[in-house]
């Protein structure tokens, strides 16, 4: 690895480290939490529960997707259990040939998301962190946007070395590894757990 990348990669830690501690010194962060469900199939969602509560009290948390799509419902089934609202953004065949299954597929979910964050951010003031769970550079935009507004934002990418980690390394956000379940674990459906309320 060449020197100035050593360096760029350097500053961005330290960038990073000090937008840490802006406005969380003296109280915990207040978080939104926004995922994008097709760049996030494997990613352990009760992991990443369990990490985001140890920032702060987590106010909003989104997941988007074509929920229409079947291979989602075991995760449809672990975001409604573990209290994520889901908003579906529906997709469809952009071109080619339907029985050949040629073309491409117009997806919504990004440009909901985004629309989403940014309408937090105007109707919830009181959130000082938004975490991202993508892969997708188009988020960089709205990220931008919402620093601008003095609030933290924090990038989980589930596929880091082949997407959008590539181009956020360039940014100055904070990066985190989306905690990703075991690969045997990822075709099982989650398994209902009993609760007794008395």
């Amino acid at each position: 690895m060449d020197r100035g990348a050593v360096q760029a990669r350097s500053t961005t830690r330290q960038i990073a480290a000090r937008e840490l501690d802006v406005g969380t010194a003296s109280q915990r962060a207040s978080i939104a939490l926004f995922v994008d469900v097709a760049n996030a199939e494997d990613v352990d969602f009760r992991r990443l529960l369990s990490w985001v509560r140890e920032l702060g009290p987590l106010l909003e948390a989104r997941a988007y997707g074509d929920f229409r799509q079947r291979h989602l419902d075991p995760r449809a089934l672990e975001l409604l259990a573990l209290g994520i609202e889901m908003v579906h953004c529906p997709s469809w065949r952009n071109g080619g040939h339907p029985q050949d299954g040629s073309g491409t597929w117009k997806r919504t979910d990004d440009r909901l998301l985004e629309k989403g964050v940014r309408d937090l951010l105007g109707k919830r003031p009181e959130v000082s962190t938004y975490i991202l769970v993508t892969s997708d550079a188009d988020a960089l935009p709205t990220a931008h946007a919402v620093r601008d507004e003095g609030k933290r934002v924090i990038f989980m990418c589930p596929d880091f070395e082949n997407s959008l980690g590539r181009v956020l390394r360039q940014s100055l956000f904070q990066i985190e590894r989306a905690p990703m379940l075991p690969k045997e674990a990822t075709t099982e459906p989650v398994q209902p757990r009993t609760t007794v309320l008395s």
